[in-house]
């Protein structure tokens, strides 16, 4: 089985590419699932919804972004974030 962290990772990944591939999307889900069940998938759709929230915003707004700055990079930091609560989140709700 690939460990927690990379798992979190296709998952972000799947949702930041685009066009998005709905088909790769639902892959990295059952491996969400199956790796930390319904309230990881949950923790980890939250995030991902965030960004596209933040990302729109950002947009509307017209703030420049420095040119290294990607969605991709910053799913990356918040997945290491979510990685480090993982623990907590299985034991709490199985």
């Amino acid at each position: 089985m690939k460990k927690d962290a990379e798992i979190l990772k296709n998952f972000g990944e799947a949702c930041a590419k685009r066009p998005i591939d709905m088909i790769e999307v639902s892959r990295c889900r059952k491996e969400v699932l199956a790796c930390g069940g319904e309230s990881l998938v949950v923790e980890a759709s939250t995030i991902v919804g965030s960004f596209v929230i933040t990302t729109i915003a950002v947009d509307a707004n017209g703030v420049k972004l420095p040119s290294a700055f990607s969605l991709v990079k910053a799913m990356k930091g918040m997945i290491r974030i979510m990685v480090k609560f993982m623990s907590w989140i299985k034991k709490d709700f199985k």
